[in-house]
């Protein structure tokens, strides 16, 4: 399975390392990356990472949103107990 990049930060990360390369060069890494296939993606939290899942031992727990179970193992309806960014899938 690949890895899903952000292209805007990918172009910034390259040209700040590339940042003797002449406009017509950045352009053309611009217009690269603008052809990389896109994803539909939505940001979620792992159970595991939610404030809301209530662990009942090491391996099973609740959801205090849904009231389930841990199914997916994910949601989008998560909070990060560390307040990081959601993951996205």
């Amino acid at each position: 399975m690949g890895r899903w990049i952000d292209t805007d930060a990918a172009y910034a990360v390259l040209t700040d390392y590339y940042h003797h390369s002449t406009d017509t060069q950045h352009a053309a890494l611009r217009e690269a990356l603008g052809r990389v296939e896109s994803v539909d993606a939505v940001p979620v939290v792992r159970c595991k990472d939610c404030i809301r899942f209530r662990p009942d031992d090491d391996v099973w727990g609740w959801c205090a949103v849904s009231g389930k179970m841990r199914c997916k193992g994910y949601c989008s309806y998560g909070v990060r107990k560390d307040g990081e960014q959601n993951d996205t899938v």
